[in-house]
């Protein structure tokens, strides 16, 4: 009987980068353990209607509440108070307690954000420890906007860890720095490098003089990374509209497509609109349903603008030509884990340059990666992955098999 690894992630995210990452950990770990998955935002039915029903009692003093508390001091009541904590680890405590090793990743899950991620790696942290089991962090990022509170909740997690895989430098260093992690922490390409896309191959042919534009969220585009304060929403759908428009005058035809976030698509509709009234033309929207949907289409296509991270990663590993705006440091830091950092423009780089011919000429001077480019980077990821997955079992289990 195989081991049971449990990979904590975010992969029922209607974000498809999440669902590639936990594909690709899935693909690299089947054949060694009985992989399962635990949801990282998941947490017990009957905490939640404990929380329900005392909120119904107490509506007019929430409603208070909700006028004067920011949105991360209501989620921490709801976690601390309602029961969303016990609810959490209520849901925790069986996949853990029956799995051999635990693996949060991959993804940005060392976070400050009103989800409350630095509180879910405690519970978990805690629950592993309550039966024995070994953790890890695999292909994880962290937060610029870590502060000391929420650095002190996933601090225990990161302790315990039998090791850290960090997907860039720039997360290696921050935890190394706010921690006092004495394990093996080391920077691997983000795993979703190494994926496969069926639809690309050597002898694949697909037409330079065609695009698709990744639509992000405005707000969310904002928030991770401090442009000018000038900028806004509209701003941010205005110059998705003159790069559609300067690609047709270059004669590339474009498609303007999300990662299957439904926030993504209502900026993509938005900018569909924008484009028709000032421009007079129709630019077809694609929302896929599912990451082979998306796979599917980035096989069809050369050009890539890339807003979501992970966008830029599986364009990439299908051949494309993608440019990726650097709108959270994050996407530096693993585009340069690959040695492919040349790929990304900053944010305010993006929003400022107007210029039809700066963003054109940035587009052509990159090339799409050969298949076997793609193969060797694939290779070079799982097989760095895999083995630090051995060099853990054999430590654990005084043995030299290897993960295969």
């Amino acid at each position: 009987m195989k081991p049971i690894a449990l990979i904590v992630s975010e992969h029922e995210s209607s974000n498809l980068g999440d669902q590639a990452i936990a594909r690709s950990l899935e693909s690299l770990l089947s054949r060694r353990f009985d992989v399962r998955f635990l949801s990282f935002g998941g947490r017990c039915r009957s905490s939640s209607q404990v929380a329900l029903s005392f909120y119904k009692r107490k509506l007019s003093f929430f409603r208070w509440l909700a006028k004067i508390f920011s949105p991360k001091i209501k989620a921490r009541i709801r976690w601390y108070i309602l029961g969303g904590r016990r609810g959490f680890r209520n849901y925790c405590m069986s996949p853990i307690r029956e799995s051999s090793i635990v693996i949060v990743g991959g993804g940005q899950l060392v976070k400050n954000n009103v989800a409350l991620f630095c509180d879910r790696l405690s519970v978990i942290d805690g629950v592993a420890r309550d039966f024995n089991v070994s953790v890890a962090l695999v292909g994880v990022g962290v937060d610029q906007k870590m502060n000391v509170l929420t650095w002190g909740l996933a601090r225990g997690l990161i302790k315990n860890s039998e090791f850290i895989m960090a997907r860039d430098d720039i997360s290696r260093r921050r935890i190394l720095r706010n921690s006092d992690y004495s394990g093996r922490c080391l920077t691997l390409p983000d795993a979703a490098f190494a994926l496969d896309n069926p639809g690309f191959s050597a002898s694949k042919q697909r037409s330079r003089l065609s695009a698709g534009i990744n639509i992000m969220s405005g707000s969310a585009l904002l928030y991770g990374k401090s442009a000018d304060a000038c900028f806004s929403q509209l701003n941010i759908s205005r110059r998705y509209c003159q790069i559609v428009k300067d690609m047709y005058e270059e004669g590339i035809s474009c498609v303007i497509f999300t990662s299957g976030s439904p926030e993504d698509l209502v900026e993509a509709e938005n900018v569909k609109k924008i484009i028709f009234n000032e421009a007079g033309f129709d630019v077809p929207v694609f929302h896929p349903q599912s990451l082979d949907e998306l796979l599917a289409f980035l096989s069809t296509v050369y050009h890539v603008v890339a807003a979501r991270m992970h966008v830029g990663i599986l364009s990439y590993i299908s051949g494309c030509n993608p440019v990726c705006i650097n709108w959270d440091d994050k996407v530096y830091g693993v585009w340069s884990a690959v040695g492919q950092e040349n790929r990304v423009v900053e944010l305010d780089y993006f929003l400022k340059n107007e210029s039809k011919d700066n963003f054109i000429k940035k587009i052509h001077s990159l090339k799409a990666p050969s298949f076997q480019d793609v193969c060797d980077l694939r290779t070079k990821v799982r097989l760095e992955i895999i083995k630090e997955f051995d060099r853990a079992l054999a430590k654990a289990n005084n043995s030299s098999v290897a993960i295969r």
